[in-house]
């Protein structure tokens, strides 16, 4: 819920500055090198199937990024 929120937060602040594309732009990179970062962490932590968790990250970061962080060790 606390990535969620500051990620709105973080939208609108981006939003006022750069605008709508470039907001969009900027938080689907961040959203895809987390993803790139799950995949990584979770190679290197021997987390069982990494590939599902990175493209989980990828897509679907509100619900896997967190849930990603809370399961690891």
């Amino acid at each position: 819920m606390i990535l969620l929120l500051a990620r709105l937060l973080v939208a609108a602040t981006l939003n006022g500055v750069w605008g709508l594309t470039r907001t969009f732009l900027a938080l689907g990179s961040f959203e895809i090198l987390c993803g790139a970062w799950v995949f990584y962490d979770a190679i290197h932590r021997h987390v069982p199937k990494p590939i599902r968790w990175g493209l989980g990250s990828a897509l679907l970061w509100v619900v896997f990024f967190p849930w990603y962080l809370a399961r690891r060790k």
